[in-house]
């Protein structure tokens, strides 16, 4: 398994690259892998699977967020 996980200081790269890079500083919002923007899986974007997975979580933990 160790050839596909990566160490803690790569893993923390991209997020430390979008903290403080001037090259990102007006993009809010976006999807990054290995420093880089990229535009996300199709199936993240779909929003009645987000509503359901919200639906879902709330039932698990019995809290409902009020709209």
């Amino acid at each position: 398994m160790s050839p596909f996980l990566r160490s803690p200081d790569k893993a923390a790269r991209t997020s430390i690259y979008l903290c403080n890079s001037e090259e990102v500083s007006g993009i809010s919002g976006g999807y990054f892998v290995k420093c880089r923007q990229r535009e996300p899986k199709p199936w993240v974007r779909d929003e009645a699977a987000a509503e359901r997975l919200w639906d879902y979580s709330e039932a698990c933990v019995g809290f409902h967020y009020p709209t």
